[in-house]
Protein backbone atom coordinates (compact mmCIF):
# COMPACT_ATOMS: atom_id res chain seq x y z
CA UNK A 1 0.00 0.00 0.00
CA UNK A 2 2.63 2.18 0.75
CA UNK A 3 4.63 1.37 -2.46
CA UNK A 4 1.98 2.56 -4.61
CA UNK A 5 1.28 6.02 -2.39
CA UNK A 6 4.54 7.09 -3.35
CA UNK A 7 4.35 5.89 -6.77
CA UNK A 8 0.91 7.80 -7.41
CA UNK A 9 2.64 10.63 -5.78
CA UNK A 10 5.63 10.67 -7.92
CA UNK A 11 3.05 10.29 -10.75
CA UNK A 12 1.46 13.11 -9.47
CA UNK A 13 4.33 15.00 -9.48
CA UNK A 14 5.78 14.41 -12.79
CA UNK A 15 2.60 14.12 -14.67
CA UNK A 16 2.10 18.28 -13.07
CA UNK A 17 6.01 19.05 -14.12
CA UNK A 18 4.79 17.77 -17.66
CA UNK A 19 1.88 19.98 -17.71
CA UNK A 20 4.09 22.89 -16.43
CA UNK A 21 6.80 22.23 -19.17
CA UNK A 22 4.56 21.47 -22.10
CA UNK A 23 2.78 24.92 -20.53
CA UNK A 24 6.16 27.23 -20.82
CA UNK A 25 7.28 25.43 -24.25
CA UNK A 26 4.06 26.75 -26.24
CA UNK A 27 3.98 29.97 -24.56
CA UNK A 28 7.79 30.44 -25.88
CA UNK A 29 6.88 29.03 -29.04
CA UNK A 30 3.55 32.02 -29.01
CA UNK A 31 6.47 34.71 -28.05
CA UNK A 32 8.23 33.79 -31.22
CA UNK A 33 5.90 33.26 -33.48
CA UNK A 34 4.86 37.01 -31.96
CA UNK A 35 8.67 38.09 -32.59
CA UNK A 36 8.64 36.61 -35.94
CA UNK A 37 5.06 38.35 -37.47
CA UNK A 38 5.44 41.30 -35.43
CA UNK A 39 6.25 43.97 -38.68
CA UNK A 40 3.55 42.24 -40.37
CA UNK A 41 1.01 43.19 -37.42
CA UNK A 42 2.72 46.33 -37.16
CA UNK A 43 2.02 47.44 -40.65
CA UNK A 44 -2.09 46.13 -40.77
CA UNK A 45 -2.65 48.05 -37.97
CA UNK A 46 -0.63 51.20 -38.79
CA UNK A 47 -3.25 53.15 -40.88
CA UNK A 48 -5.61 52.81 -37.99
CA UNK A 49 -3.69 54.90 -36.13
CA UNK A 50 -2.54 57.53 -38.31
CA UNK A 51 -5.22 60.72 -38.88
CA UNK A 52 -4.76 62.09 -42.14
CA UNK A 53 -4.23 65.13 -41.26
CA UNK A 54 -1.17 64.08 -39.43
CA UNK A 55 2.56 65.33 -40.61
CA UNK A 56 5.19 61.86 -40.54
CA UNK A 57 8.87 62.51 -38.91
CA UNK A 58 10.45 60.15 -40.06
CA UNK A 59 14.68 60.07 -39.03
CA UNK A 60 16.79 57.95 -41.66
CA UNK A 61 20.36 57.52 -41.13
CA UNK A 62 22.20 56.83 -44.11
CA UNK A 63 25.72 55.98 -44.68
CA UNK A 64 27.61 57.04 -48.21
CA UNK A 65 30.36 55.04 -48.90
CA UNK A 66 32.99 56.89 -51.52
Amino acid sequence: MADSSINNAAYDKNSKGLRLRNSVIEAINELLDDIDNYHAQIAEQALEHIHQKYVMVVLLITLILE
